[in-house]
């Protein structure tokens, strides 16, 4: 299941993240502690209990810690599948030659969730071609020469001169018969890995021949949702906030979708209520009324509103190019939950009760606010990337980062009007906040938040 090849013999290894620990629980289990959060194993066997051991000290084989065979290697190898399911957004998988030299390049993982599989049989079917991602970058971070790419949750870390050759000579679309013959002295079975693991990890994509003479057809060449983005854009929005470069704000191994919501919407009062006559000290933990939280959103997007700033430009356009999704902490008239702003309706719609996705959002907020009270209500503002206006002189990216700090600062205006305690956050954990409103990261992308209670 672990080695392939054939003269040379490649394998594939694993080894748990930087700073991860193996624990010993009182009644037998095993927990894997991680920046990411904890995972717990109630019932290793002896074979999961070795490989996690070896795991947390380096690169091993899993067939090296398996029974010889039999059912009882059978049940072993179930075990650990499992376990490395469970714990695949920890595990760093390494590719050896099955010499001495180390291994050719290891793939680490930059987000919790992120899934590692490459192929059982790694070469090229004839008629693919592979090629670098046109988002991927080659960068040193100084010790290491790392590939990654924006669009990926995992970095490609290449230890060897082998991976960086395969790197190079991906620059253009080559099929399997071309690639062989340019690197004819890396032994075929460990170039057909080294493939494999780029495809895997995300930073090199496949696609097929073209017709006679033409231009080969890759998916990432024709997907409509990148067409908004530069390279530069997309590594700087990606790297902007944590989430997808191996830190987070939030703590939590969280690998599943969520549940799916039933269609619910919750209708909100009058759009603008008077402003309060007795003035209440602000308080950012206080829980916020439906009617308040309707007239913030209303007069953040309502130019004309009383008390905001003309020289702050509304939103441009009736199709609009920003949402609010709204994550309700405490109120005392909308349940606690995961929520897009409907302006039209004035409405909020349900997008995700799950409370592990709330309570991750809401985390990120009080570690973005200073470590504070978690807020009564988050605003996730999250540009649509192809209805943002274009300009000769900023580019989309550009153009959405201006128009979510202008509905922050109308946001401000519009809470000291309506005397609440509010926050612009500068930061925010982009990869938790994209699964959590279940946006797609690339047509439509979280760009700012703003806290109130």
């Amino acid at each position: 299941m672990f080695q392939h090849g054939g003269g040379t013999r490649p394998q594939r290894l694993l080894s748990l993240i930087d700073g991860a620990l193996v624990e010993e629980g009182a009644d037998g289990s095993l927990t894997v502690a991680s920046r990411w959060g904890d995972v717990r194993v109630a019932d290793p066997g002896p074979a999961v209990r070795t490989l996690l051991d070896r795991m947390s000290l380096g690169p091993v084989s899993p067939d090296n810690v398996l029974p010889c065979g039999g059912p009882e290697r059978d049940r072993a190898l179930d075990g650990v599948r499992r376990v490395l399911e469970d714990l695949d957004g920890c595990v760093v998988h390494s590719l050896s030659d099955g010499n001495l030299g180390g291994p050719v390049l290891s793939v680490e993982p930059v987000a919790p969730w992120a899934r590692f599989t490459p192929p059982l049989r790694p070469r090229l079917p004839a008629g693919l071609v592979v090629r670098m991602s046109r988002y991927a970058v080659v960068r040193t971070s100084g010790t290491l020469l790392l590939a990654e790419s924006p669009l990926a949750l995992h970095r490609v870390v290449l230890h060897r001169s082998e991976a960086l050759r395969v790197i190079g000579a991906l620059a253009s679309p080559v099929g399997p018969e071309e690639l062989a013959a340019e690197l004819d002295d890396i032994a075929p079975a460990v170039l057909w890995e080294v493939v494999a693991h780029l495809t895997a990890a995300g930073v090199a994509v496949q696609g097929r021949r073209g017709p006679e003479g033409g231009r080969p057809l890759l998916l990432e060449d024709t997907d409509t949702r990148l067409a908004p983005w530069s390279p530069h854009d997309l590594l700087f929005h990606s790297r902007r906030r944590p989430g997808r470069d191996g830190r987070s704000l939030a703590a939590s191994a969280r690998t599943g979708p969520g549940n799916r919501p039933p269609p619910r919407r919750v209708p909100l009062p009058g759009a603008k209520p008077p402003v309060r006559a007795v003035v209440v000290p602000p308080d950012p933990g206080r829980p916020l009324r439906a009617a308040e939280l309707g007239a913030l959103l209303s007069r953040a997007l309502d130019q004309g509103a009383p008390g905001v700033m003309d020289a702050v430009p509304a939103v441009p356009g009736p199709e609009r190019s920003l949402d609010f999704y709204i994550t309700v902490n405490h109120s005392s008239d909308v349940e606690r939950g995961i929520y897009r702003y409907s302006p039209r309706g004035h409405a909020l719609l349900l997008v995700n009760s799950d409370e592990e996705d709330t309570r991750a959002l809401l985390d990120c907020a009080r570690v973005a606010g200073g470590s504070g009270p978690v807020p009564a209500v988050l605003i996730t503002i999250a540009a649509r990337m192809p209805a943002i206006p274009r300009s000769v002189e900023a580019s989309p990216y550009a153009t959405a980062l201006l128009l979510t700090g202008a509905l922050q600062e109308r946001l401000r205006q519009a809470a000291q009007d309506l005397r609440l305690a509010a926050s612009v956050l500068v930061t925010g954990d982009g990869e938790t906040s994209a699964r959590a409103l279940r946006l797609d990261g690339i047509a439509e992308v979280p760009t700012g938040d703003f806290s109130a209670g």
